[in-house]
């Protein structure tokens, strides 16, 4: 007997439609339909384009440093003057451009 309303209950919870629970808000729904693997491959690609372009910018040498000049040497400093020219100072002068 036991059995019986056991397999009852099977055969009723088997017809009854599935209830579907739908997303209150659109927004929030994670997934509209299923991905195909070319979808998933191009995301995927793009992901790993990007991280690559961003951690290759963390990682790459610094090319300021090798571009800037190298300031005058003392001995381009105690040269001839050009002709015409006065010759350069051989101690820095220091002047006092403060406002106040």
């Amino acid at each position: 007997m036991a059995d019986k309303n056991l397999d009852h209950d099977v055969e009723l919870h088997a017809a009854l439609p599935i209830p579907i629970k739908k997303q209150p808000d659109p927004f929030l729904q994670i997934s509209t339909g299923k991905t195909s693997i070319g979808g998933m491959s191009l995301f995927a690609l793009a992901t790993i384009a990007i991280l690559a372009v961003v951690l290759y910018g963390l990682n790459a040498p610094n090319d300021a440093a090798s571009t800037r000049s190298a300031p005058p040497s003392s001995v381009a400093q105690s040269s001839a003057p050009a002709a015409g020219g006065q010759a350069a100072p051989t101690a820095p002068q220091t002047t006092n451009n403060a406002k106040g």
